[in-house]
């Protein structure tokens, strides 16, 4: 800056913190060097030859404004919480200072270019604040916490667990965390980026750089008399090795636990996608991060014809991270990137692409209704779980002293005890299934006998204030070893459960079976009526606490015809994490019921005024124009076929001049049904029949933005591009 002249001319925005520094806040400054000034808000340095510092990119800029207010108020409630002790504190500071440098540093080494010459971007901020995540449900190693200042590890960790359980349990708190956490990164950023000297670094910056420096034996250029007086400390052992480096950070990339990931699944990543392995023909459910290996694999998706089949994965692409956008739908959930698209219709019922951040609550969106599966009806074969033996005839497995058949069909009963077992059922000491109706559980004890060839035990429980229970179990090595080698099932709680994979292309009879016995554990059927009406509707039921689970049961409803809804509510509960989300799948209709009667004739019959679905589309303008095109190009009506009993009543009325009544989804599809068969394609059947026929419109609940950043993966597939993803399959567009 030539002259003061020019300085009165001007202001400078800090280009750390966004602070505005005025005129007369610089001529204030006693012994003021006019080459540059330290913000007094945040200490950064800032050079008068570059004080035009208000071009700075204005995300950034925005981001830190919008953030400031934030941060004090996250600061005020973390580190003035009078529930831990200011040793804790402290310790908890430095310790997450530390690991932001391990993951700061792996940035480092992935991008080859030292941090020094690096921007801190929001995005990058965001991406070693999600790597950091575990720290809030892991036990910190104790290598990292050494040569703390009057750290008393005991302490520590019993202190660390009462935080970590208020940051699950109280969203306010885990919020202000968050921000908390991300002030620290931004300290250690920038502490990195000048290491070799405190100019314009607060006390706390000075404490943590002074503890970096210690900890990990940095070389800086003032810092020789430090490592001196260090080595009387440090002894042999060299910390800073890379190794030692990598060790740290490997334990905290590792799988992340059940309570993390009932906190953070929301994620696009974490999405689940089915996948179909053609050299087993076997079927798979992932997240969609955990996909490496796609060659030969399928997934379910559009096809040339426009139609639901399995298409091959010709490639995964992993972009940068984003936010992600999480939609409640009316029959399913969804996590996916702003960028990816959805499917859903114009005024003309026509097709069309919409984007994530587009859709608003009440968007119509495209998803199958029915899914065909090529049905695999080999027998399931339990050879890898002991010794094979044949006696009279019939293969065994045989491990110690029990045995079980070798190959065991599947049938409604192995479905029945499966969806016993998914219900009710537990792996640790295997317990197929408990109740308290012991005629149910021997039911269920003699299925296995005569499908698995071996004798389970009933055990009673009798337990206060509460009816006697019963269980179907088994101390078996080798049922152990069938059900978690053989079928593929984990020793999991119950949040973590899902279907058996056989399932997904099992013979519909299985599939049968496997929804019947879930209902009686885990479900349940209501009858209700509105008072002064004729209507007596049914509404069946099952609940779960597990992702996966809903997921499964959802597609197996869809291989039967049957839609459902998809409801989903979250607890803040640590004690019981398994509470943490709970899933509740409903079935109604009478189109729906229906079917589920034809195989559950425990199901209550709905009654004769009964409703069905009604589609999220009015339909009604597009039945008044299949009727004027059936009169135009064949000489009939639909209130001819109805009164000739051909197609449903409501079809003709929907149809009248006047009616405004929206045609449900079942009538639908019959009057559809009955016009292709008799030939009467007309250009309003024939596109309702490409919409309606195997898919069905939801409607867009709730969005929800999620700021936690992740990585997007996108995958390549041919034809359309479209595939399905998230529970209720929804077809989604890279």
């Amino acid at each position: 800056m030539k002259s003061k002249d020019k300085l009165k001319q001007t202001h400078i925005y800090c280009p750390e913190c966004g602070m505005l520094i005025t005129v007369n806040t610089i001529l204030n400054i006693a012994n003021i060097d006019l080459k540059f000034i330290f913000c007094s808000e945040c200490g950064k340095k800032i050079d008068f030859k570059n004080y035009s510092i208000e071009t700075i990119d204005k995300v950034q800029l925005i981001y830190k404004k919008n953030n400031n207010d934030k941060l004090n108020s996250a600061l005020e409630l973390i580190i003035y919480d009078p529930e831990f002790s200011q040793r804790f504190k402290d310790t908890y500071l430095l310790f997450i200072a530390r690991m932001s440098y391990v993951k700061l540093k792996k940035f480092e080494r992935e991008v080859n270019t030292p941090i020094s010459q690096m921007e801190l971007t929001i995005e990058l901020i965001k991406r070693i604040e999600a790597h950091l995540t575990p720290i809030i449900t892991k036990k910190p190693i104790l290598n990292i916490l050494k040569y703390l200042e009057n750290a008393n590890y005991s302490g520590f960790l019993s202190e660390l667990k009462i935080y970590q359980r208020k940051i699950k349990k109280n969203k306010k708190y885990r919020k202000a965390f968050f921000v908390y956490l991300c002030w620290i990164i931004e300290i250690i950023f920038k502490i990195m980026s000048q290491i070799d000297t405190e100019e314009g670094l607060f006390n706390l910056e000075k404490v943590i750089r002074k503890d970096l420096i210690q900890f990990f034996g940095l070389e800086t250029s003032v810092n020789i008399k430090e490592k001196e007086i260090n080595n009387q400390v440090f002894f042999d052992e060299e910390i800073i090795q890379e190794d030692k480096l990598q060790r740290i950070n490997d334990v905290y990339e590792k799988e992340r636990t059940p309570i993390e990931e009932n906190l953070f699944s929301k994620m696009q990543q974490n999405e689940l996608v089915l996948l179909f392995d053609l050299n087993t023909n076997s079927y798979n459910l992932i997240e969609i991060k955990e996909i490496e290996n796609y060659k030969n694999s399928y997934i379910f998706g559009l096809d040339e014809n426009f139609e639901l089949k399995k298409i091959p994965i010709e490639g995964i692409k992993k972009k940068y991270r984003d936010f992600s956008l999480n939609l409640t739908l009316k029959h399913g959930i969804l996590s996916l990137s702003k960028q990816h698209k959805l499917l859903s219709v114009d005024e003309n019922l026509n097709i069309i692409q919409i984007t994530a951040e587009n859709v608003k609550e009440g968007t119509p969106i495209l998803m199958p209704r029915v899914i065909d599966v090529n049905e695999d009806d080999s027998p399931l074969d339990f050879s890898n779980c002991g010794e094979i033996i044949v006696e009279k005839g019939i293969e065994y497995v045989k491990n110690a002293l029990t045995k079980a058949f070798r190959f065991v069909e599947k049938n409604f009963e192995v479905g029945y005890i499966l969806g016993h077992y998914c219900s009710e059922g537990s792996m640790k000491h295997i317990t197929f299934t408990c109740g308290n109706n012991k005629t149910e559980m021997e039911k269920v004890a003699f299925l296995i006998e005569r499908n698995f060839g071996y004798t389970p035990y009933i055990a009673t429980h009798d337990k206060a204030d509460y009816n006697t229970v019963y269980s179907v179990n088994s101390n078996s090595i080798l049922i152990k070893s069938m059900f978690s080698t053989g079928l593929g099932l984990k020793l999991e709680k119950a949040p973590f459960k899902e279907i058996p994979s056989f399932l997904y292309n099992a013979p519909i009879e299985c599939v049968k079976g496997f929804i019947a016995a879930y209902l009686e554990g885990d479900g349940s059927e209501v009858v209700y009526t509105r008072e002064g009406s004729p209507r007596r509707d049914v509404l069946v039921s099952f609940y779960t606490s597990s992702r996966k689970l809903v997921f499964g049961l959802s597609f197996l409803l869809k291989r039967l015809g049957i839609s459902s809804y998809i409801r989903k509510r979250e607890f803040d509960n640590v004690e019981h994490p398994s509470w943490y989300n709970a899933y509740h799948l409903e079935i109604k209709g009478k189109r729906n019921l229906s079917i589920l009667r034809k195989f559950i004739p425990s199901i209550p019959e709905i009654g004769h005024f009964g409703r069905d679905i009604e589609p999220v589309i009015d339909l009604n303008p597009w039945m008044k124009k299949m009727n004027v095109e059936l009169k135009e190009n064949y000489a009939i009506s639909l209130r001819m076929l109805s009164e000739k009993g051909k197609i449903p009543y409501i079809a003709a009325r929907c149809a009248q001049k006047n009616s405004t009544m929206n045609i449900s989804e079942g009538k639908l599809l019959d009057t559809l049904s009955f016009l292709i068969k008799k030939k009467y394609n007309t250009p309003v059947v024939e596109k309702l029949w490409m919409k309606f026929a195997k898919n069905t419109f939801t409607k867009v609940k709730s969005i929800e933005f999620n700021n936690e950043n992740n990585n997007i993966y996108d995958l390549t597939v041919p034809f359309y591009e479209i595939f399905t993803s998230g529970i209720g399959q929804i077809y989604i567009k890279n």
